[in-house]
């Protein structure tokens, strides 16, 4: 039988990663499920060759740790929330592996043609390369309005 015991909630802040807590602790609360909220501080990619983990400032992560204490369950189901620095694509799936994630949830702008060609998607990245189900949600303007986020599934 299938279950949920720890979703990797990954966040960037932004609307699509609020849309996407709200489909996490659904699930989260069907099924008893921990909720591990990531916020990748990603390391400037011109950095990325020679200094690897190149330190972010720490007022920027006491923000960004200030950011994540904002996810909060109202089921009283238990939430870890953690920031780590790296490129996002690459720790996301890393986390997922290492905690032995059961599923990931995660927001996305979909971006389509010449933006996510330019621009790149973590979420596509880590519905290719991810250890476990991926659950993409879609979160807009709109969504925040009241309007239920679209969801989509991808799996590995």
């Amino acid at each position: 039988m299938f279950a949920i015991e720890k979703i990797l909630l990954p966040t960037d802040f932004e609307e699509p990663s609020r849309a996407a807590f709200e489909v996490a602790k659904s699930i989260a609360g069907k099924f008893g499920a921990k909720i591990v909220v990531l916020h990748v501080a990603m390391t400037p990619p011109e950095y990325d060759e020679w200094a690897p983990d190149l330190p972010i400032d720490d007022q920027d992560l006491a923000h960004r740790a200030d950011e994540l204490s904002k996810f909060q369950r109202e089921d009283g189901g238990e939430i870890q929330r953690l920031v780590l620095v790296g490129n996002a694509e690459e720790v996301i799936v890393r986390e997922a592996e290492e905690r032995g994630c059961d599923l990931i949830v995660m927001g996305t702008a979909g971006r389509g043609g010449i933006g996510r060609l330019l621009l790149g998607s973590v979420a596509e990245h880590v519905s290719r390369k991810s250890p476990c189900p991926v659950l993409l949600v879609r979160g807009d303007k709109t969504s925040s309005a009241g309007t239920k986020p679209a969801a989509s599934a991808a799996s590995k």
